[in-house]
């Protein structure tokens, strides 16, 4: 179950107030807790499991860092984006200087999209719950 709470935010343009919902993260999972869920589904020991994810830790980072995206099946990919100081007039004067920072985006696959039901939320599979948030 997702829970989300109500979060309040100002709009800059007319000072009006308005709510929407917010994720609450219910937790982190470490790499060692995602081996050992693994493992339950496989007939591999978590041990294994841990050195592959390590190595595909590795292997996406060295893929990113030489410029490639990396696809992982129905999971989705990842691709270097940056975050740049400014724009030029004209081409010719833009450089890697410019680029301030880098981040790395994960897009979800379509299978797992549809899984979450953020492709149409009419659809979705998951369930939501509120939780308590003080009053203003």
């Amino acid at each position: 179950m997702i829970q989300f709470k109500v979060k309040k935010l100002k709009s800059p343009k007319t000072g009006t107030l308005f709510y929407f919902p917010s994720i609450v993260q219910s937790g982190t999972l470490t790499l060692s807790e995602v081996a050992s869920r693994i493992a339950k589904r496989s007939t591999m020991h978590t041990a294994d499991i841990k050195a592959v994810l390590s190595a595909l830790e590795q292997t996406v980072g060295d893929a990113l860092t030489s410029g490639h995206s990396v696809r992982l099946g129905d999971l989705g990919s990842f691709r270097l984006t940056c975050i740049t100081t400014h724009g030029e007039d004209d081409p010719k004067l833009v450089t890697a200087k410019q680029v301030k920072k880098l981040r790395v985006r994960f897009t979800p696959s379509g299978a797992m999209q549809q899984k979450l039901g953020t492709a149409d939320a009419r659809t979705r599979s998951v369930t939501f719950s509120k939780i308590a948030t003080p009053e203003p």
